[in-house]
């Protein structure tokens, strides 16, 4: 089936989803304090005795799963209280990278920039989000699907990135740069406008400068003169 180059394809992709673990600073509440190791193992068993609380905020789209993970944990435990708030991805790298809480869930991975200025820091993948693409194809009936694959996929984000950034007539590359090209040409002309009436003035005001200057000789000598008839009336 051949599509146009201007459609967007319809498709569901699998997007890890990681939760982003950080070291609880001295701002941050008191880590869940662990019971001792399982036989064989490093990893606690569970939770200590006595009251515990962790702090998780971040992603929105996490926010569900989270909330409803904590829920069931705190069924299983219930000396152990899981906070959970919807902040924001970037909110949630940000205060788990400061200390802040002890939980920060994202949407992406945290980069390897990231990782190098935290490296307390660690990814944790915990789950997967359907993510859609809708689609637009001019006689395609109500209700019909669409069935892609990954190369008809690429192709078409291929097409529509070459409307964005490509060289061709039709991109919008060419367009900013017809507008480029008319906005110096308007610049060109505003600048010529303004020389012509700089100069124009400039040329209005020749020769004034002689004028001043007689003129304030004439004024200065004026000025000395009845300067002098006034003294010589107290002599």
């Amino acid at each position: 089936m051949a599509l146009r180059s201007r459609v967007l394809a319809a498709v569901v992709i699998a997007v890890p989803l990681a939760l982003v673990a950080g070291c609880s600073g001295s701002t941050a509440p008191g880590p869940v304090q662990a019971a001792q190791a399982s036989p064989g193992g490093s990893i606690p068993a569970g939770p200590a005795s006595g009251p515990q609380s962790l702090s998780e905020t971040g992603s929105t789209l996490l926010f569900p799963v989270l909330r409803n993970w904590a829920a069931a944990y705190r069924q299983q435990h219930a000396n152990v209280s899981v906070g959970t708030a919807a902040t924001g991805s970037g909110k949630g790298i940000a205060e788990a990278s400061a200390g802040q809480v002890d939980i920060g869930a994202s949407d992406a991975y945290l980069s390897s920039g990231d990782l190098i200025t935290n490296p307390a820091m660690v990814n944790i993948p915990l789950a997967v989000s359907a993510q859609q693409v809708n689609h637009n194809v001019p006689g395609l009936r109500p209700a019909t699907h669409l069935k892609l694959n990954g190369k008809i996929l690429a192709e078409m984000y291929t097409t529509e990135t070459a409307l964005v950034i490509g060289p061709g007539a039709g991109a919008s590359t060419a367009g900013f740069a017809r507008v480029e090209a008319d906005l110096s040409k308007a610049i060109d002309a505003d600048h010529a406008v303004f020389h012509s009436g700089a100069t124009a003035g400039r040329n209005a005001f020749t020769g004034l400068d002689v004028v001043i200057v007689l003129a304030a000789v004439l004024i200065a000598a004026g000025c000395a003169w009845g300067l002098s008839r006034r003294l010589a009336e107290y002599r």
